[in-house]
């Protein structure tokens, strides 16, 4: 339920766009952000984690600092595309903006050490 968009969570179809929410979500927990509060009863689960969603989807910045803002613009560029598509070059062109060392055209290389895999 972590990684799934809230239309996800919902019940909805699921579509290109909930692939997309779900690489936010992923990266930011591959930047050990925690947007989401764990519950502390075993009731808050998953009612309450998809009470934060539905919240962070309102208004994503304000569950990210400072330093992570470009995450929440990340998360509404790709929802504001939910009903015409993806634009994958928007996507591109945001994140290598955002972050200069970003080349879209690179593959995509991995690490294995100690059994743990690392995105280069």
């Amino acid at each position: 339920m972590w990684n799934k968009s809230p239309y996800a969570n919902l019940g909805h179809p699921f579509t290109e766009t909930d692939d997309y929410v779900t690489i936010v979500f992923l990266l930011m927990r591959c930047l050990n952000l925690s947007p989401f509060k764990p519950g502390n009863q075993p009731f808050d689960c998953p009612f309450f984690r998809a009470a934060q969603k539905a919240q962070f989807h309102h208004s994503p910045k304000s569950f990210l600092s400072h330093e992570y803002q470009w995450i929440g613009k990340l998360y509404n560029l790709v929802e504001s595309q939910r009903f015409t598509g993806i634009n994958i070059d928007a996507v591109k062109d945001y994140i290598q903006n955002v972050l200069s060392n970003f080349d879209p055209k690179t593959d995509i290389t991995t690490t294995r050490i100690d059994g743990r895999m690392t995105i280069n």
